[in-house]
């Protein structure tokens, strides 16, 4: 029965997009089982960390005690954890995960964190849409952007706790 699901689905995704084979084969279609935290999930028993973001750890604070890890990771959870997502892969990031566009309900993911201020742009030029739709969140204090004087950059964070 998956298996049907799964052809039925990519024949419409080749339908609509008029994608070529060699594209197709860059989608794949999951079950989101867990999300690790606002950055990666597991989809088919295997991590997936979202292509072109950073979002703060799980157990990240902000310099005011607000736990902005689990801000973006329960706003992930909401939004994917136990449903069915397509996901573009983008290749393998450093510590050999799976990078991914992840899409559910016709709506990029990985630009609705950015949108809603739970990640900062990773590894993107700076006319790129994410970087423009972390701006804008930015500008407007959302999500983790709220406190910006008490804001720690994941990276930063991560660094310091040896993460």
């Amino acid at each position: 029965m998956l298996k049907h699901i799964t052809v039925t689905f990519l024949y419409s995704l080749i339908s609509y997009f008029c994608l070529s084979a060699k594209e197709l084969s860059k989608y794949k279609v999951g079950i989101c089982e867990r999300v690790l935290d606002g950055d990666t999930i597991i989809v088919n028993n295997q991590k997936v960390r979202l292509f072109g973001l950073d979002a703060p750890e799980l157990n990240q604070k902000n310099k005011k005690g607000f736990p902005i890890g689990r801000l973006s990771t329960n706003y992930l959870r909401s939004k994917i954890e136990g449903r069915w997502i397509l996901y573009k892969f983008k290749g393998k990031g450093y510590y050999g995960r799976s990078l991914g566009i992840i899409y559910h309900n016709n709506q990029n993911i990985n630009e609705e964190l950015l949108k809603h201020g739970l990640a900062f742009p990773a590894f993107v030029k700076k006319e790129d849409s994410y970087f423009l739709l972390s701006y804008l969140a930015f500008s407007f204090n959302r999500g983790i952007f709220q406190s910006k004087d008490a804001l720690i950059h994941p990276r930063a964070w991560r660094k310091r706790n040896e993460f």
